[in-house]
């Protein structure tokens, strides 16, 4: 990454017990941008808390945010999307994770009715500028690049601690009218190892559904046919 665009972009990644996914995902990010600005936080298993106090930590215009399990590479496209947010009225941009090969992502459409959210497949016409594709969404992936100042009005939910963290943020960033995109073509690996049972136990708890229910009046999310309850 080039010295001058170093200035405007930092990266920030939430980690807890994947220390060798961490140290990893750190090099790859050496490689790639050796000048940006880099803030971990590994001392909380809340993530919404730890999320919270990395932006705090900001001072660049702009921030990428990753998960600790994230490989960059060098077709990323991030630098390009800095220089269109600065050009456009974009607030967050998510990209495109790949894994074992394969393209993953979770650009959806949100919409609330009779207590339950549904993730929709997005609509409106593609973008094309700068020679990148771009679409509103209003929930993507935990790979995007955003305004610093968003923050500031935009924070996760620290009584979402995991697994609903992710929905109650970007619930929140269409409630507060926050312009999300999705660009397919900022990219990186998503890279996942198998994890020991004590670290699953936390990614796999549902201590938060009540609180998000009652938070959003939703009982359910419904995606497809995949369908998720809250009220336990």
């Amino acid at each position: 990454m080039a010295g001058k665009l170093s200035k405007k972009l930092s990266i920030v990644v939430k980690s807890f017990m994947r220390k060798d996914m961490l140290m990893r995902c750190i090099f790859s990010i050496c490689v790639h941008f050796p000048l940006a600005a880099r803030y971990i936080e590994k001392g909380t298993d809340n993530l919404s808390k730890g999320r919270n106090i990395l932006t705090k930590l900001v001072k660049t215009p702009y921030l990428l945010l990753c998960d600790d399990d994230y490989v960059m590479v060098p077709q990323n496209n991030i630098e390009r999307v800095v220089e269109v947010m600065r050009k456009k009225d974009m607030d967050i941009v998510c990209g495109r994770l790949y894994q074992d090969g394969k393209p993953i992502g979770h650009e959806k459409r949100l919409l609330t009715i009779r207590g339950a959210v549904r993730k929709l497949n997005p609509r409106g016409e593609w973008q094309k500028i700068d020679g990148l594709k771009f679409k509103r969404i209003d929930m993507g992936l935990n790979f995007f690049v955003a305004k610093t100042k968003i923050f500031k009005k935009l924070r996760w939910d620290k009584n979402c601690p995991i697994n609903t963290e992710h929905l109650d943020f970007f619930l929140t960033a269409k409630k507060l009218g926050i312009k999300v995109y999705y660009c397919p073509d900022m990219i990186a690996i998503h890279d996942v190892q198998t994890m020991p049972k004590e670290y699953q136990d936390l990614r796999d708890r549902t201590d938060s559904y009540g609180y998000f229910a009652k938070k959003w009046k939703i009982n359910k999310c419904v995606e497809g046919d995949i369908i998720t309850n809250f009220i336990q």
